[in-house]
């Protein structure tokens, strides 16, 4: 039986892809992977602490940035009955759009991997009239799209029953655990955490309305590692704290030390007004950590056993308020839980992630998502 060549078009080098990409690489289905891009990454990632300079040296994988017209042509035409070619959404990317279109000149089995349509500044119904118009053309010409969250999988299972729409997710590496933390020492306050840009979608000012509510009793830390343009308006909401309450801005923390950071802690929080993903999500429920998360958060279908984590009402601080309470009275089950939740995570690992691709690539009949086994 011929192995699968698979080409990977994307709009820069994501940490929340590579770890599941390098394990499409060892699959004995496959002879060879490429991820090509125009760009290693954003500059405005890079000043968030991203790096992802040393994904491109990945052995396993065949990395191309910026790679001319001739050679992405020798490429596509490249033995077309065995390759597989999934690109970053249609025209989410300018370049990558390109990559696609000259791909139409060959009969190509095609893909595409997404998030939901972006309705933070714009509602669906205009995400609907714009693929209508748009994109709606191009329907046949893929095969195969990986749908990141729920939202997205709704989303285009209702423009068509031609392409096989698959749930996907996105996918982190696989932590090294603190071995201090395991178990964790009892304490009666509450450590919580924030990792992200402290922007307004983020949405970091409900969290702090809602701790700022919070019974005497309910002893909570909150520590923030990150930074943004509503620092400074966040950091006047947290002095007003009542003593039972501390909170601590620490700034932004490079990328790989984001696990370390948050393993100290008994809860994530990720309180976004719209999140097409949050792969911090995948970070901390793989450092064992509990998380609460709103209901526009598209990774918040990782939490569908309480034992992972809560969901509160979008931007209700009183829901959050609480759910915080809850968690509160329940610290001490949340802590033994730790590395339950650790050995959960197995099914969103790289490798899971990679052979559930794989098998939906060989195959036209939906399968069984390894998270919601």
């Amino acid at each position: 039986m011929s192995r699968m060549i698979i080409f990977f078009w994307q709009n820069c080098i994501s940490p929340h892809q590579v770890p599941y990409i390098r394990h499409v690489a060892k699959d004995c289905r496959v002879e060879k992977v490429y991820l090509i891009a125009p760009r290693v990454d954003y500059d405005e990632r890079k000043n968030m602490g991203w790096n992802s300079e040393l994904l491109t040296k990945e052995t396993e994988i065949e990395v191309h940035i910026c790679p001319d017209v001739e050679q992405i042509d020798k490429w596509m035409q490249q033995n077309i009955a065995h390759t597989v070619h999934l690109f970053s959404g249609i025209r989410g990317d300018y370049e990558v759009f390109c990559y696609f279109l000259q791909s139409l000149k060959y009969p190509l089995k095609r893909g595409f991997i997404i998030e939901p349509p972006y309705t933070y500044n714009k509602p669906l119904w205009a995400h609907y009239v714009r693929f209508f118009l748009q994109d709606r053309k191009f329907i046949r010409d893929f095969d195969y799209v990986f749908a990141i969250g729920t939202d997205a999988v709704a989303y285009y299972r209702k423009w068509s029953k031609h392409w096989k729409v698959v749930p996907f997710v996105y996918c982190t590496e696989q932590p090294c655990l603190l071995p201090e933390l395991a178990p964790r020492r009892t304490s009666e306050i509450l450590a919580l955490t924030f990792v992200g840009h402290l922007c307004r979608r983020k949405n970091v000012k409900v969290v702090l309305k809602a701790l700022g509510r919070l019974p005497a009793h309910i002893r909570v830390s909150f520590d923030i590692y990150g930074d943004g343009e509503q620092r400074a308006s966040l950091e006047k909401i947290a002095q007003r704290m009542p003593s039972h309450v501390k909170v601590v801005f620490h700034g932004k923390v490079p990328m790989k030390e984001v696990c370390s950071a948050i393993q100290r802690h008994d809860i994530l929080l990720l309180p976004s007004l719209y999140d097409g993903w949050g792969a911090v999500v995948n970070e901390a429920l793989m450092c064992g950590l509990y998380v609460i998360c709103s209901s526009r958060c598209g990774a918040n279908l990782l939490l569908s056993t309480v034992d992972n984590g809560r969901i509160f009402q979008n931007n209700d601080s009183h829901d959050l308020q609480r759910i915080i309470c809850d968690c509160y009275e329940n610290r001490e089950n949340i802590r033994q839980n730790r590395m339950v939740r650790h050995q959960w995570s197995q099914c969103i690992e790289g490798a899971t992630v990679a052979r559930y691709m794989v098998d939906n690539l060989k195959t036209s009949e939906p399968l069984v998502q390894p998270w919601s086994k």
